[in-house]
């Protein structure tokens, strides 16, 4: 009996999903690399001032790209292709690494509110080397739990299964 247990254990490890959130394997540096460097993050491709900045999270292609200078939040969304039906846009966090002190900052921007009231032009240009974190709402963590509950029934229904062929 105790080797059943122990099956039932090892089965409920292999079979149970474990979510891991983290950004697929392939590279989305969409564009190709620009002409030259110019100063730390500033690219020039052509004519065009460019910088390097980081989108994650629930973003359809989340990934690094090089975008033009005084690009703000929402157009780098929607160069990544745009929020996943998950994505938490009143939530989006920038990071920003200030490169004189080192020093971090964490700006939070409601991107839900600016589209609402349909002033995007009055969002902040992102910095060169910042980094955009689309959180996931409660709508992905709801769905994530009933799987869970639903392959933890599937084994209390193989476990009686067995149980009862036993008898």
């Amino acid at each position: 009996m105790q080797k059943f247990y122990l099956f039932i254990v090892i089965l409920l490890i292999f079979i149970t999903p474990i979510s891991v959130w983290c950004q697929t394997s392939e590279s989305n540096t969409n564009q190709g690399t620009p002409s030259y460097l110019i100063r730390d993050d500033y690219y020039l491709d052509g004519e065009k001032l460019l910088i390097r900045v980081h989108i994650w999270g629930e973003i359809r292609n989340p990934g690094s790209y090089m975008v033009p200078d005084n690009t703000n939040i929402v157009e780098l969304i929607s160069l990544a292709g745009g929020p996943t039906e998950y994505a938490d846009i009143s939530k989006v966090r920038i990071t920003h690494k200030n490169q004189s002190t080192n020093e971090k900052r964490i700006i939070k921007i409601d991107v839900n509110n600016y589209l609402k009231r349909n002033s995007a032009k009055s969002l902040s240009p992102l910095k060169p080397g910042d980094i955009v974190y689309v959180p996931y709402n409660t709508k992905r963590t709801w769905r994530e739990i009933i799987n869970i509950i639903a392959d933890i029934a599937i084994i209390a229904n193989v476990i009686y299964l067995i149980s009862m062929s036993r008898d």
